[in-house]
């Protein structure tokens, strides 16, 4: 890992924002993307209700994997500031 960032300086702030959002960037759009399409099952179980099982998997998978992004994004941070 690098030192820690230069955020005295727009240049050093803007370069650290792009690297941050490149962070666990796979687990946080997979989970955004799974519990859109466990929604989007929610809405079709009404008409088909054994589709409902399926939709609530989905959910808590697809929050499971967007939180785990989100702290592995906030795990990077800290140890970037730390100098790590």
């Amino acid at each position: 890992m690098e030192p820690k960032p230069d955020l005295g300086s727009p240049e050093g702030l803007q370069r650290y924002r792009q690297e941050l959002r490149r962070v666990a960037r796979g687990w946080r759009w997979t989970g955004l993307t799974l519990v859109v399409i466990a929604a989007a099952t929610l809405a079709l179980s009404i008409q088909r209700p054994e589709l409902q099982t399926a939709a609530y998997l989905l959910l808590a998978v697809g929050w499971a994997a967007a939180l785990i992004g989100t702290w592995r994004r906030t795990a990077y941070h800290r140890a970037r500031m730390r100098g790590s």
